[in-house]
């Protein structure tokens, strides 16, 4: 991804595929910069470079409206069984959940 002048490290689009009994479920991976700058530029660029890839997004995008880019929000899936873990990693934590298809919910 463009590296903005107020963006201290690198960014990029982590793309991951994995394979379920009923389907094969594709998510692009990222963490957007926090800055005004980078929070209009990351959601374009990444809608541009994933355009013809059947992809969720998802990651710490780091923008304050979020309903803003509706684009970027995926329907194929169900996020069931949400777990919040209390360890922290740096300003992070880690989420898991059961994700299932549309279809199969």
């Amino acid at each position: 991804m463009s590296n903005n002048t107020d963006n201290k490290e690198p960014r990029i689009i982590q793309l991951v595929t994995f394979n379920t009994y009923t389907a094969t479920c594709t998510f692009a991976h990222v963490h957007f910069s926090n800055s005004d700058t980078s929070a209009e530029a990351y959601p374009k660029e990444t809608l541009t470079l994933l355009e013809h890839k059947d992809v969720s997004i998802i990651g710490d995008f780091n923008i304050k409206d979020l309903k803003k880019y509706s684009e970027i929000y995926t329907k194929k899936y169900s996020f069931q069984d949400l777990t919040c873990l209390q360890a922290e990693v740096s300003d992070h934590r880690i989420i898991t959940a059961t994700i299932k298809p549309i279809a199969c919910v």
